[in-house]
């Protein structure tokens, strides 16, 4: 752990000495925050209220299969585009 807190600082500066990197990180960023409507996330969290209150209509208002960890699949999205997989 005390590794990956020393070699923080280097890697967020890396996006500011690498512009082909700096491209990357922005492009993959904005394809993960297009998920994150405020309207969709709204929908979401009425939805899931619903489904814990029983309410038989709630399975179906949910927008899209949520993923089962949105902090998982942004990582591995993330770690997909920037090359590190």
């Amino acid at each position: 752990m005390a590794t990956v807190v020393r070699a923080l600082p280097d890697r967020l500066m890396e996006p500011l000495d690498d512009p082909a990197a700096r491209r990357r990180r922005g492009e993959a960023d904005r394809e993960i925050i297009t998920g994150h409507d405020i309207h969709r996330t709204l929908t979401t969290f009425e939805a899931l209220h619903l489904q814990a209150a029983g309410h038989p209509a709630a399975t179906t208002a949910l927008p899209l299969p949520l993923p089962t960890s949105a902090m998982e699949s942004e990582h591995d999205e993330y770690a997909a585009r920037s090359g590190r997989r």
